[in-house]
């Protein structure tokens, strides 16, 4: 089956024109995922990781939902998705 250049054009330029959307759209996914620094200076930077690394209960309070987040794009998952994704283009 041949997938069509055109077609694939198509779907990288509709990345392109949407690179704000994505990093907002990544942003949006992981927002409960992660823990977040108060800025990105140095100094924001080693204050929140010490906030971080001397509060257990804060590093912990995200440990159920980090490991639900990493079963749900872990690599096979991803994959089976990818692979689902082609097969629809081919067809």
């Amino acid at each position: 089956m041949k997938v069509s250049i055109d077609k694939v054009k198509h779907l990288i330029s509709q990345m392109m024109n949407n690179e704000n959307d994505l990093h907002a759209d990544l942003l949006n996914d992981i927002k409960d995922v992660v823990h977040f620094l108060p800025g990105t200076a140095p100094e924001d930077i080693a204050s929140g990781l010490m906030n971080l690394l001397n509060n257990d209960d804060l590093l912990q309070s995200k440990h159920e939902i980090q490991q639900k987040w990493l079963k749900a794009y872990s690599w096979s998952a991803m994959a089976y998705r990818l692979s689902g994704m082609i097969r629809a283009l081919i067809q």
